[in-house]
């Protein structure tokens, strides 16, 4: 699966505390706020920055996920070790 940018960029490694945004969160009214590249975004007490959002995916399940770093998911679930 080949991933694009429509807005910021996609991870580089050592990226940590930024998430990637499906398309769907540009333009939803679902949320108190908008969604906008820099913002910070709290998901579990956690805050982390917008660093990106995709472009639009023929799969729809893709336009409304979250993105983050393998090790930030570790550590915000408190999995570490569980997967490899």
């Amino acid at each position: 699966m080949q991933l694009e940018t429509e807005q910021g960029r996609l991870f580089e490694q050592g990226d940590r505390g930024k998430i990637l945004l499906g398309n769907n969160f540009l333009d939803t009214d679902d949320f108190e706020k908008k969604f906008r590249l820099g913002k910070i975004v709290k998901i579990n007490g956690e805050e982390f920055e917008i660093q990106g959002f995709l472009k639009p995916a023929v799969n729809s399940q893709l336009n409304g996920m979250v993105f983050m770093m393998f090790e930030d998911v570790e550590e915000l679930y408190n999995i570490e070790n569980e997967y490899s």
